[in-house]
């Protein structure tokens, strides 16, 4: 494998690279007055309990603005809990996926993109991460459009909410990721999105490019085995094998788990729309 998924560290500086690249200007024009935002979150806490927790991401900054009773659910102090925190404690199973739609997605909205409407469009992904005290927790993560500027006839997204809701404790289940709600980010911007993050995944050389075309026959062809391999791609059994094995070094660094075979990795893969 030529790299891996950066440091919470380097991914923060990549953050705030995009958003110096994307936010130019000192100041935006907000399009969301105060008094809506501070009703609209006031509503966010009173719906609150102790499997909830509420945070409110500045993009232009990448810090939040808002932090609501992760105290409570997680264990971390609300008035310190900062973006960097957050990145520390997503699971090692989630952190990759996490890593390459946050950085493809929330940039493509922050750009206008596609129109966005207050608290109309959700993005609803399943994403892990780790209790104060060590236990992994899987979460349901709602994220709503909070804020936003209107420049050169784009709406582009200046801070959005995300709601945690707490399902259960982690168990190895894939990282998700669906759109919903009304307004105009169809679904075909989710398929667009999901098409450009194999892509990119592809692109990052987490694998090389023999052991992608192993893992995409092992993800679309159920019955195949090493040996159909061989013969589809024209190399060895042996070479298979030993691309196999390879296949599973990468993705135990890249993972942080143990896979007992390429085609569990393939179907993994496929299970969270990066192959």
């Amino acid at each position: 494998m030529d790299r891996s998924i950066p440091t919470p560290e380097e991914i923060m500086g990549i953050y705030r690279n995009l958003a110096g690249t994307i936010f130019s200007k000192a100041d935006y024009a907000k399009e969301i007055p105060d008094d809506v935002l501070s009703r609209e979150y006031e509503l966010l806490k009173k719906t609150n309990d102790n499997e909830k927790f509420v945070l409110v991401i500045n993009l232009k900054d990448m810090t939040f603005e808002q932090v609501h009773d992760v105290d409570k659910v997680l264990g971390y102090s609300n008035a310190s809990f900062s973006m960097y925190d957050y990145l520390k404690i997503i699971h090692p199973l989630h952190a990759p996926v996490h890593f390459i739609t946050s950085t493809e997605m929330v940039p493509s909205l922050m750009r206008g993109d596609w129109n966005i409407e207050f608290m109309k469009q959700r993005l609803i992904t399943l994403i892990a991460l780790r209790h104060q005290n060590g236990t992994y927790y899987l979460f349901k993560r709602v994220g709503y459009v909070w804020q936003y500027t209107i420049e050169d006839g784009k709406t582009k997204l200046l801070s959005y909410v995300n709601e945690f809701i707490l399902i259960d404790e982690f168990k190895d289940q894939p990282y998700g990721i669906r759109t919903a709600g009304e307004g105009s980010v169809p679904k075909e911007w989710l398929a667009q999105q999901l098409n450009r993050l194999k892509m990119i995944f592809e692109n990052e050389n987490f694998y090389a490019p023999q052991e992608l075309r192993i893992l995409r026959e092992y993800a679309n062809r159920k019955a195949v085995d090493a040996s159909d391999i061989a013969s589809i791609l024209d190399i060895t059994r042996n070479t298979v094998l030993t691309h196999n094995k390879r296949i599973l070094q990468n993705t135990e660094l890249l993972f942080g788990k143990k896979f007992d075979s390429a085609r569990d990795v393939a179907e993994f893969l496929k299970s969270v729309n990066i192959l």
